[in-house]
């Protein structure tokens, strides 16, 4: 899948995702806006049908490094 942004700031980003393994996806992608260049790479993991994780790989914010941490992201239905 690929996907392209587009700020209100004037920021223009593109994205793309890849499967690895079953249930395992490679998410990647950066943007450049006016405050600088944001950077994205994390790996999503179905864990089951309301639970999904997400490793950050590299994620950069306005040109500056972020620490890589994991996400837990659970639906409520």
């Amino acid at each position: 899948c690929t996907w392209w942004g587009f700020g209100n700031d004037g920021a223009v980003g593109h994205w793309t995702m890849s499967q690895e393994s079953e249930g395992v996806w490679l998410l990647q992608g950066t943007a450049l806006g006016p405050k600088g260049e944001n950077r994205y790479k994390g790996r999503i993991t179905a864990v089951d049908k309301d639970t999904s994780k997400e490793e950050l790989l590299e994620l950069v914010v306005e040109g500056e490094k972020q620490e890589p941490q994991t996400n837990i992201w659970r639906r409520k239905r």
